[in-house]
């Protein structure tokens, strides 16, 4: 299924439409249809904020502190 995804992106194949493909496929308790919003919560994402926005304009980051 992740293959067949990927496959059948259209235009270029960027990096962003390639991670929503790999999230699409992963189980969920939720419906993907139609996925609006996915989330990594791995701290190490901290030090490519800059290149995380530019590969998802529309991002938002949440910043917790236990």
């Amino acid at each position: 299924m992740l293959r067949h995804n990927l496959l059948e992106l259209e235009g270029e194949n960027l990096y962003g439409n390639i991670c929503k493909a790999v999230y699409a496929v992963y189980p969920s308790l939720y419906p993907k249809e139609n996925i609006l919003l996915f989330g990594d919560k791995n701290p190490g994402y901290t030090i490519y904020t800059n290149r995380l926005l530019k590969i998802f304009p529309n991002s938002k980051f949440i910043h917790i502190t236990r």
